[in-house]
């Protein structure tokens, strides 16, 4: 049986769930759940509840006692090298994750996370990480890469089809439902997802020492921790969602244990405690073989081929060598992008196999998707550079030549290869004819190779 590294076993429990957010309405979608029909919520400004406690770590799923049984928030006299203080049971789990991704704003978690047969890990990056790395393989500087829009796009309201997964924390949390159109209004268990800025800033406010004064104390079973254990079923903590402000000037929303906006602990809420109906409600976070669905690198392949506002060449150079099988085509549909048509894509020479790692957390530009409250996926940054369908930016051309054979160095043989390719010249125009065509469809509407034979003729006419 498949599991998540530090959970209880596996339930097979699956509450319905009628909250129709969450994606797959505007075209191709992935789950974060086996059942489609399960969602998450959101943390929401003014939204109250209560954080469920973990299942007790020593029961086994079989055993009459497992579904209404509880452990306490940290496991005593235990310590967290990184934290410096006693481990949390697995009351939450956290997994990267993309979330209200493409324009069906599907939620979905990570490849990296997936578990096979033997418990291994077998991916360290997933396939929109590989195209990340592709596109930046082609130039550092974003505003002269010719496909950096994927990243940073070109308006604030135009979608980052290549955003940097985000850690989040999934929650058993009884509560209402955040999103407005839900069905069930009623306060049940649900499954709440915090994003990176909110998962952490309660993982802190959780560490927060106790100044173990009888008028600050909250629970005097956990003296050394200023809230206790807000998950205890006898005496639960109400939290509030509120918005904040990060240390980077980011806002999100959050969740605090105060009636005070912003405030720890000053004014908390005690609620009446659980009970063992309640408690059963609770579903398993780190059962991947029931409830939370981990996609494998082909399955996120699959999904992503379909999207047609993804360069095909890029995925297929970025992905082809790590997927297992024939790798997919892509069907021939009206494409959706706003920039003009596409020429027919093919795999461009000497991109595919190529990798680098790239994940610097310290990347301004980069950490941003994933991060805010209304929507993760927008920068907040000014509008990042324009991608103009006229612009001629030489060094944007060039920098897509750097990855290959050097065009620079190429001889005549390697622009006549380039225009006998059907997937760089589809309509057999001569040199000449095809340098005209690719300056007037701009740089938006060229694939790698097609940027690569540009680049060459280009140094050729300058002669």
């Amino acid at each position: 049986m498949k599991r998540l590294q530090g959970g209880s076993a596996a339930t097979n429990r699956i509450a319905e769930y009628n909250n129709a957010g969450g994606g797959g309405s505007n075209g191709p979608a992935l789950h974060m759940f086996h059942d489609k029909s399960l969602q998450v919520e959101f943390a929401k400004d003014g939204h109250k509840g209560i954080i469920m406690p973990s299942f007790a770590v020593d029961l086994h799923p079989d055993d009459k006692a497992y579904m209404t049984s509880v452990a306490p928030y940290r496991i005593v006299g235990s310590k967290d090298d990184e934290r410096e203080t006693e481990c949390f049971t697995p009351w939450y789990n956290q997994l990267k994750a993309y979330t209200f991704y493409g324009k069906s704003k599907c939620h979905f978690f990570s490849c990296v996370e997936y578990i096979d047969d033997d418990g291994n890990h077998p991916w360290r990056w997933d396939p929109i990480m590989d195209m990340r790395n592709e596109v930046y393989k082609m130039s550092d500087k974003l505003e002269n890469n010719p496909l950096g829009y994927l990243i940073k796009p070109k308006g604030k309201n135009d979608i980052t089809w290549l955003p940097r997964a985000a850690d989040v924390m999934l929650m058993n949390v009884l509560c209402k439902p955040t999103y407005d159109k839900a069905k069930d209004k009623s306060e049940r268990v649900r499954i709440m997802l915090l994003k990176q800025m909110a998962g952490a800033k309660l993982l802190d406010d959780l560490d927060c020492n106790s100044l173990r004064s009888a008028k600050t104390l909250v629970d005097e079973n956990w003296p050394d921790y200023k809230l206790g254990d807000v998950t205890n079923p006898l005496r639960p903590l109400q939290f509030t969602g509120t918005k904040m402000v990060g240390d980077t000037g980011i806002e999100y929303t959050g969740i605090v244990f105060s009636d005070e906006k912003n405030k720890l602990g000053s004014d908390v809420v005690v609620r009446e405690k659980l009970t063992k109906a309640q408690l059963s409600e609770r579903y398993d976070l780190m059962d991947v073989e029931n409830l939370i669905y981990i996609p494998t690198y082909e399955e996120m392949v699959d999904f992503l081929v379909q999207l047609h506002d993804i360069p095909y060449d890029l995925l297929e150079s970025a992905c082809a060598d790590k997927y297992d099988g024939t790798f997919p085509q892509r069907s021939a549909v009206k494409k959706t992008v706003s920039a003009p048509e596409r020429p027919a894509a093919g795999r461009s020479s000497g991109l595919a196999g190529k990798r680098y790692d790239r994940y610097d957390e310290e990347d301004e530009e980069d950490n941003i998707p994933g991060l805010e409250d209304d929507d993760p996926r927008q920068p907040i940054d000014d509008d990042p550079p324009s991608f103009d369908d006229d612009d001629e930016p030489e060094e944007q051309a060039q920098s897509a030549a750097q990855d290959g054979d050097d065009p620079g160095s190429a001889s005549d043989d390697f622009v006549m290869k380039s225009l006998m390719d059907e997937s760089i010249n589809p309509d057999g125009l001569s040199a000449e004819d095809w340098y005209d065509w690719a300056a007037s469809v701009g740089f938006r509407s060229l694939h790698t190779g097609q940027l690569r034979l540009f680049a060459e003729l280009k140094k050729t006419r300058k002669k």
